[in-house]
């Protein structure tokens, strides 16, 4: 074991720090255990009894909608959190900085709920203690140590709350004062007897010290409860401290030690992330890299350079880390408030128990004279001591809150997303000691490191056949070029730069700054991974890594290792050469047809609702052919830890993989070790050879490819012996589906398909089994998708009977079913489904609520953001397999959902629960609900249009695509829109863009960015200011690109064209142009125009690219050696040439197709593509501009691109949305925003007309549309629901609406003036926009929204609960005949006073503004100052 702390005795001169231990009763308090671990948050380990078990916050829930209650004890994140659980009475706090020494309980020898044995592994030995709870009534705890005492080691100390008295340790009574017999003598005994004969321990507490426990009734004698026993042969110990006044409302009293053991603590040294000291290390790096060799001749190089850049790293490493500085981890929340408090109640509560003293002392002399004084004396410190206990109650909330909004502040700038965490429950920790197969505990760390080994590395696979490789076919090698700079940045722009580095202690965003530092380092690292790959070694660096073991949430038994779960770190220069392979390999499992199309997960483009989607179109399309179907699903055991090896490599050779990468797949599959990581222990290294890694980049691919010969040669074979079989993977999950039409004879169709199921699942395990693969039994899972008839079946179906192990299994078939996360019942209702993600994301809602609320916490703008990104993906869970027109319950699911989004939008907009969900969505920024779920649909069938030619959905379609006839055995039917894949395939009807992302061009290091990177250059002009600063960027046109560009054209060795795409509208149809430019020096050499079709500017400028590429290639003269392309955008600037999925693609293909043309017929030919800027008085760019607006009058095709497809859909679901937002019943009746501004609510931030302005304070933004909506408090509302409360107006109306306040009310600042009125009506009235508008009173005489939040800025007390609370406060103040009311007087200055110190404010200088005259004006100040004046001399 490594990284323990170490004691004095192996550290021998080094100084040692004391072991301080905490022990204390809380009586099940909250607050007692958050102050108790606040208070001592330094301290080493802290024993608690009678721990609070209770309410911590509310989180999500999948059967509540309002959520669930998450019950915990108090967590403190200094501390690891020992043993507590609702029937345990003791939890023990370890402090962090003990991590290493695997703190755990230890249940195999001392079982009981109420005593833990803590054991900490230490460099000396283990050190263990005892905390424990012993109930005064069983006294359990005592019997439970006293029956188990001969399996306990030597304890260091053990403490508690006993409940026992006894003459050892407490003290006789006072003179004169009566004491009770001592009750439970026996028990006593027997602790007295445990304690200091079996387990060699000696009382710590003094017999004649201060009580341990204190009643707070003055009546009942104190006593001594909490003992401490501790084993001298450790040293001498401190005294015992018993700090009785430190409590808080725990009658007992904190007791505080320091023990001998004295161990001296190391932590591992760590360098910050964004740090000087990171800069510093990662140049050391860069030096260390720029000296290594380049030259790999052999196996021996490539391993000894492997181990030369652990080296470097390992340097630099010991140069810069510094070993942190050892204190509490968190950032405490208790402020200067809460410690005056606390040492204030202190103070009396010593001064009571003087009083008390005093007292008794009286009554003890029988001097009665003082007595009446001293107990009114008592009587007022005790009544002290409460008032200064709530106190600091208070005080510890509102520091606690501080505390929160700061740090979510904090949050809030970084990154948002982090905030979630917190509405989840806490991380599982076990800290329960590990046990082994044969049921005894593991006590060593050999004992645990062997126990995790054969649960997630076993040494011992199941046996492998070698013969079924050789039914197998034989594909042909294929090459395998070398690695290329544009492959290693295009894998790094995928990295996470928040990853956990593995044991070379890199991060990702460290990798990319030493990838960008200079151009030696990625050469150094292609130069490597090639080598790797040309002598087929895996250098033993990478192949080291760390398993960190994390507990399963929910588990009922921590000590078995099944109950936990393995993160693999490996190292991130390791990690990058397996990323650089598996995206090869993912490109030629698809292309070279390797995969079997019905492989999803792991693989290229394939995701869960494709599988789920390719299940629920085999049902319906059997049930539309009159058939019944039968589905079986299979989970496959261990599935990475149990790939052979051989078989691995034997597979790869037929699969047709270069022989250099199979070599280095097997010498990368062997000789691996890892390092497992558990409760913050690093184990000793391990070696595992067999199985893949679970967290390798190539795990997923190569377990695709290692099953996919089985799915080959049992789909053609099924296809022959049994109609309508199906069958599909995702990684480990296995599906088989069969359909039968109805039988003539006894046989029902289930039974028939259950026939067949059995026979297909045989064959499939045992081809599994020879691979060394075995389906889990406990996970079989059956459901029957009877066609439907009248009256519906009122059974399951039969049951159905597999062989496996050697025995029959019984799977009963299911009525409710989980597949990938989808709920599937016989009927396919997906009611369940529904019910289920709806209820999810409506509990998510209510736990998101913690986050912030009207007033505080997160802002609009980032709740918003949170809801989007977190609830709304699972509420469209699935969406494609449910929601199509022929499905009845479309009405029903959306109210379900409409649910969840009302909640949401509420908790945005902080309006009031009685607001209609359409002002709120209005409010947030939110699409309705049915629109939200028509875009998904919308975009999950564009979808369609990017995936590559043999995907299976695609395949299923449109069946004249197929490459494998026997992948599907059911023929398309007509009905295809009832399917998901039919109803997918109308939605992307709506685009006929095409990509090609399995061309030969895609293929990773074929690419022309892989082959010509010496020749193929991008020019981005990062010298360029930006357009924003139009002087600068005016004089870097005229000084430096200009200068730039005559130059190239001068040039006659060069080539340029230019080339640009244009967009317009007209009668709402979208018409594209793009036009192309070829120069030879400044002459033209050929031009062109020609209409795109609905298109985006980005997509018209990719066809001016494509199609100009194609003219600049031809007739070349033979005396050109550059080609420059010159466009004005910079996304197509970078993706011309990179043939990567995206809008464009196949435009992309075309042009690289073309400038390979041009690169290959020379070999010093070179290409540049230039951004050039637009508009910007560039003669060349301004024609071919001119020219593709003039292409977009032309003719235009019948295309249509993705983008443009996806914009058309949005755009129209706004329109719809518009039009909603006319009906009073979804925007509400009063709503003030004016119908002719109803464009400026949108769905983007950057646009909506109030999350713009007011999105960053949530108190404004929720007052803001209170208001608007009319749904604030006010008289005329609670007169409209029958709400208690004033509704006269504090200015003497009547009854106080909105209209008089925001017109008529002289309380308040009107600074946009009263509208004059126009017409017999009042323009008042239209402010309600149900009414017809009338045209007398024109729109500008309706108060916009910015003259709105101008009035609100100007009243802050309008349409806040604040108003009232203040009237309230006057009412109650009562009338004061000396001197004025001081609420009275606050009014004033928040109402007339306020009004006209801003009529003068103005006059005195029109210039100033409202934000001026809000810091001039503070009506508490005021307020204050004005008492002063009337303070009577």
């Amino acid at each position: 074991m490594t990284d323990a702390p170490t004691s004095r005795r192996t550290r021998g001169s080094e100084r040692p720090v004391p072991l301080v231990c905490i022990s204390s009763n809380v009586q099940k308090s909250a607050i007692n255990t958050s102050l108790l671990l606040e208070e001592f948050r330094d301290a080493d380990i802290i024993c608690v009894q009678e721990i609070y078990w209770g309410h911590i916050k509310t989180v999500a829930s999948n059967t509540e909608r309002d959520g669930v209650s998450y019950e915990d004890t108090i967590a403190h994140p200094n501390f690891i959190c020992l043993g507590a659980s609702s029937s345990s009475r003791v939890a023990t706090y370890v402090h962090t900085k003990w991590a290493a020494a695997c703190p755990a309980i230890r249940l195999k020898l001392l079982a009981h709920q109420d005593t833990h044995l803590i054991s900490m592994a230490l460099p000396s030995g283990e050190f263990n203690f005892i905390n424990c709870y012993n109930d005064s009534r069983t006294h359990s705890a005592v019997a439970a140590i006293l029956d188990q005492a001969d399996r306990l080691p030597n304890l260091a100390f053990m403490v508690g709350d006993f409940n026992l008295r006894h003459a050892m340790w407490m003290k006789p009574a006072p003179n004169g004062r009566r004491q009770r017999p001592f009750a439970h003598t026996a028990a006593a005994n027997d602790l007295i007897q445990l304690a200091t004969t079996e387990l060699q321990l000696r009382l710590l507490n003094d017999p004649t010290g201060p009580p341990t426990w204190m009643s707070h009734n003055p009546r009942v004698l104190p006593g001594v409860l909490d003992l401490v026993w501790v084993d001298d042969t450790l040293g001498a110990f401190d005294a015992l401290e018993v700090l009785m006044d430190h409590r808080f409302r725990s009658d007992h009293a904190i007791l505080r030690w320091s023990m001998p053991l004295a161990p001296t603590i190391t932590r591992e040294p760590t360098i910050g992330r964004n740090t000087a000291a990171a800069t510093a290390y990662l140049q050391d790096v860069s030096d260390g890299i720029s000296a290594l060799p380049t030259e790999f001749e052999t196996k021996d190089d490539v391993e000894a350079v492997g181990e030369m850049l652990q080296s470097v790293l390992d340097r630099a490493w010991a140069s810069h880390a510094k070993t942190p500085r050892q204190c509490g981890k968190s950032k405490s929340w208790w402020d200067v408030d809460c410690a005056a408090r606390a040492n204030t109640l202190r103070r009396e509560r010593k001064a009571l128990a003087e009083a008390r003293r005093a007292k008794r002392q009286a009554a003890r002399d029988h001097n009665t004279a003082p007595l009446k004084g001293l107990q009114l004396e008592v009587n007022r410190l005790q009544r002290l001591c409460e008032n200064t206990q709530r106190s600091l109650r208070k005080a510890v909330r509102r520091a606690k809150r501080m505390h929160f909004d700061s740090a979510l502040a904090r949050i809030q700038q970084r990154n948002v997303w982090d905030a979630v965490e917190w509405t989840q429950p806490r991380r599982a920790r076990a800290n329960v000691q590990l046990t082994q197969a044969d049921g005894s505990p593991a006590d060593s760390p050999d004992e645990i490191r062997e126990t995790l080994q054969a649960q997630f590395t076993p040494q011992h696979p199941r046996p492998f056949d070698p013969s079924i490789l050789d039914e197998f076919p034989t594909q042909g090698e294929r090459d395998f070029p070398p690695f290329s700079n544009a492959e290693l940045d295009d894998n790094l722009r995928k990295t996470n730069n928040s990853s956990t580095p593995g044991p070379d202690r890199l991060h990702w965003q460290w990798v990319k700054r030493l990838v960008r530092a200079g151009p030696h380092v990625p050469t150094f690292l292609l130069q490597f991974f090639n080598a790797c790959i040309q002598h087929g070694v895996s250098p033993s660096v990478f192949k080291r890594s760390r398993t960190v073991v994390i507990p399963k949430p929910n588990k009922a038994d921590y000590s078995k290792a099944k109950s936990y779960r393995p993160i693999v770190l490996l190292n991130c220069l390791g990690k990058l050469l397996e990323k650089l392979i598996a995206s090869r390999l993912q490109f030629d499992g698809q292309r070279y047809g390797i995969l079997h199309p019905c492989q999803y997960g792991g693989t290229m483009q394939h995701s869960t609702q494709d599988a789920g989607a390719m299940l629920v179109h085999y049902v319906r399309e059997a049930w539309a052919a009159g058939l019944s179907v039968s589905t079986l699903l299979l989970d496959v055991a261990q599935f990475f830890p149990s790939i052979q090896h051989e078989a691995m490599t034997g597979i790869l050779r037929r699969q047709g993989f270069n022989h250099k990468l199979c070599a280095f797949m097997e010498d990368y599959l062997q000789g691996r070790t890892t390092q497992f990581v558990f409760n913050g222990a690093t184990l000793d290294p391990s070696d595992f050879n067999v199985g893949l890694g679970q967290g390798s980049a190539l795990s997923p691919i190569l377990s695709g490819l290692y099953i996919a010969p089985v799915l080959h040669k049992l789909t053609p074979l099924w296809s022959k012996h049994y109609a309508n079989l199906h069958l599909q993977f995702f990684v480990d999950d296995g599906l088989i589906s069969v359909a039968s039409p109805p039988m003539a004879g006894t046989h029902t169709p289930l039974e028939h398909n259950n026939a067949i199921l059995a026979h297909a699942f045989h064959d499939l395990t045992a081809d599994l089994g020879r691979l060394g693969l075995q389906a889990e039994p406990d996970k079989l899972e059956l459901m029957h998708f009877p066609k439907r008839t009248r009256p519906k079946h009122p059974t399951l179906g039969p049951d159905l009977v597999v062989r496996t192990d050697g025995q029959l299994l019984r799977v009963s078939p299911k009525a409710t079913m989980r597949y990938l996360g989808f709920f599937l019942d016989p009927t396919l209702s997906f009611r369940a489904h529904v019910k289920h993600y709806a209820t999810k994301a409506t509990s998510t809602v209510a736990a998101l609520r913690m986050l912030g609320n009207s007033a505080r916490g997160l802002t609009p703008i980032n709740k918003r953001t949170i809801y989007i990104s977190n609830v709304l993906p699972l509420m469209l869970y699935g969406a494609a397999l449910w929601w199509n027109a022929g499905w009845r319950g479309r009405k029903w699911a959306a109210g379900l959902l409409q649910t969840a989004q009302a909640r949401a939008a509420r908790w945005i907009s902080g309006c009031f629960r009685t607001t209609t969900v359409g002002a709120m969505e209005m409010a947030a920024g939110l699409l309705p609900i049915r629109a939200q779920v028509d875009l998904h649909m919308h975009r999950s069938g564009l979808r369609l249009h990017s995936v590559h030619d043999k995907h299976p959905s695609r395949l299923t379609i449109l069946p004249a695509q197929m490459a494998l006839p026997n992948a599907f055995p059911m023929k398309t039917q007509d009905h295809l829109a009832l399917t998901p894949l039919g109803q997918l395939a109308h939605q992307a009807e709506s685009s006929n863009e095409t990509m090609a992302l399995l061309d030969d061009e895609c293929r990773p290091g074929a690419r022309l960015r892989d082959q010509f990177t010496d020749r193929l250059h991008v020019d981005l002009s990062p010298d360029a200011p930006p357009k924003a600063q139009r002087t600068a960027f005016k004089e870097w046109v005229h000084y430096v690109f200009t200068p730039r560009l005559t130059a190239i054209l001068d040039e006659p060795t060069n080539r340029a064209l230019f080339t640009d795409g244009s967009v317009t509208f007209q009668d709402r149809s979208v018409r594209a142009g793009a036009a192309w430019a070829v120069y030879d020096r400044h002459d033209i050499k050929a031009h062109g125009s020609f209409g795109v079709g609905r298109a985006t500017p980005y997509d018209a400028e990719m066809a001016a690219l494509a199609r100009g590429t194609r003219a600049a290639t031809l007739d070349v003269p033979a005396d050109t050696k550059h080609l420059h392309i010159f466009t004005d955008n910079k996304a197509a600037v970078e993706s011309i040439t990179r043939c990567a999925r995206g809008p464009g693609q196949s435009l992309s293909v075309m042009a690289s197709k073309h400038l390979r043309e041009f690169l290959d017929s020379d070999a010093g030919r070179q290409v540049t593509v230039h951004w050039c800027p637009g508009h910007a008085n560039v003669p060349q760019n301004d024609a071919v501009d001119k020219a593709a607006k003039q292409a977009t009058h032309q003719d235009q095709p019948p295309f249509t691109s993705l983008a443009r497809a996806r914009q058309d859909r949005r755009e129209a679901e706004l329109e719809r949305w518009y039009e909603r937002m006319a009906d009073p019943a979804y925007r509400g009746h009063q709503n003030l925003l004016r119908l002719d501004l109803h464009e400026r609510v949108t769905t983007k931030v950057k646009t909506h007309y109030s999350l713009k302005a007011l999105g960053h304070s949530p108190r404004e933004f929720a007052r803001f549309h209170r208001f608007c909506t009319g749904h604030f408090p006010h008289g005329a509302y609670r007169q409209r629901f029958h709400l208690p409360g004033r509704q006269a107006c504090w200015c003497g109306a009547q009854l106080e609406t909105r209209d008089h306040i925001l017109y008529d009310c002289p309380m308040w600042i009107h600074p946009f003036g009263r509208p004059k009125p126009r017409g017999p009506r009042n323009p008042r009235s239209a402010l309600y926009l149900d009414d017809e508008e009338d045209e007398d009173i024109p729109l500008h005489s309706q108060p916009d929204d910015d003259a709105i939040r101008d009035f609100l800025k100007a009243n802050p007390m309008v349409a806040t609960f604040d108003w009232y609370d203040l009237l309230d406060k006057v009412d109650a103040e009562g009338p004061a005949e000396d001197r004025p009311r001081y609420y009275a007087t606050l009014v004033d200055m928040h109402t007339d006073m306020r009004v006209l110190a801003w009529r003068d404010f103005v006059q005195a200088d029109p210039e100033r503004t409202m934000d001026d005259f809000l810091d001039y004006w503070d009506p508490e100040d005021w307020t204050r100052t004005a008492m002063e004046i009337w303070e009577p001399p």
